[in-house]
């Protein structure tokens, strides 16, 4: 099985971040937030085709032709015109079922694999969340889609898994003001009394940029360095950072390959080969290495 995996789009909500790196690109403990993605890929499919268009350039030449044993495959998509014409770009490319992942969601090795492993060839991964009027709602019924766009709490999270019938409901599916997004062709199969299944996941929804961008980018981090038994954006004697999605306060730290995101305060501290974004008061600040400060 192969995978393929969306990050053409520009990510307008997380400027000014993307002014500077494109979203899959974003830092988090030192690693690009799409290395998570390719380390959960090696090992169970056989290729990673990637769709790109903004700033692509990073992330062929921080990758290559190929991340450790997984190897890769870049496409670009000539105009950014949504989801589901960025995987139609990738159309002649797989003649099986195949893996559909969004560059700004993270996936989980586990998740991929019960993706992998089941029966349908026509699935699409769900979470629960507390606010599905920001999300596209999925409703269900004996695990098989009824509809979308609903408000139903469980919702898309952006994993996949297609039979090749998808491209031809692409292409058959609903454009609005030029843009096709990927779950259009969704629709367009139920329409055909095509069967598509769905996952349950209550995995942590990890992704970036949606409506509360901000926040996202926060969630993210505190994801990866709990993943890594961190407590904070920095480490160092006395170190000292107080924060919420909005004000930050960062006192006697040293930062290291980290994103820090908001507006606030930097005292007194070093800041090693990590971002640092929106409104920062800094003083007696040592910056090494690749920084962005805005």
């Amino acid at each position: 099985m192969e995978a393929i995996i969306l990050v053409a789009g520009r990510g307008e909500r997380l400027r000014p971040i993307t002014n500077h790196v494109t979203k899959p690109m974003i830092p988090f403990c030192g690693r690009p937030f799409l290395q998570y993605t390719l380390e959960s890929l090696r090992g169970l499919v056989s290729r990673a085709i990637i769709v790109i268009n903004y700033k692509g350039e990073q992330i062929k030449s921080h990758f290559g032709s190929r991340w450790r044993e997984l190897p890769l495959h870049y496409v670009r998509q000539p105009t950014l015109c949504g989801t589901g014409d960025a995987l139609l770009v990738a159309r002649n490319l797989v003649r099986e079922p195949f893996l559909v992942i969004l560059g700004d969601v993270y996936a989980s090795r586990e998740l991929l694999q019960a993706l992998m492993e089941h029966e349908s060839p026509n699935v699409l991964a769900l979470t629960k969340v507390n606010d599905p009027e920001n999300h596209v709602g999925v409703d269900f019924e004996d695990g098989r889609v009824t509809g979308l766009w609903t408000l139903n709490p469980w919702v898309d999270r952006g994993l996949w898994k297609f039979s090749p019938a998808i491209f031809e409901s692409l292409v058959q599916a609903e454009r609005r003001d030029s843009i096709l997004r990927a779950l259009r062709g969704v629709e367009a199969m139920l329409k055909a009394g095509e069967r598509v299944e769905v996952l349950l996941s209550d995995e942590p929804w990890i992704q970036l940029g949606d409506h509360a961008a901000r926040q996202s980018v926060l969630d993210a981090c505190h994801f990866f360095l709990r993943q890594q038994g961190r407590v904070y954006y920095g480490e160092g004697k006395n170190c000292q950072i107080y924060g919420s999605s909005l004000e930050v306060t960062a006192e006697n730290c040293h930062i290291v390959n980290s994103v820090v995101f908001g507006r606030g305060k930097l005292l007194n501290s070093r800041v090693e080969s990590s971002v640092v974004l929106c409104r920062w008061n800094t003083e007696n600040v040592d910056l090494k290495g690749e920084i962005i400060i805005l």
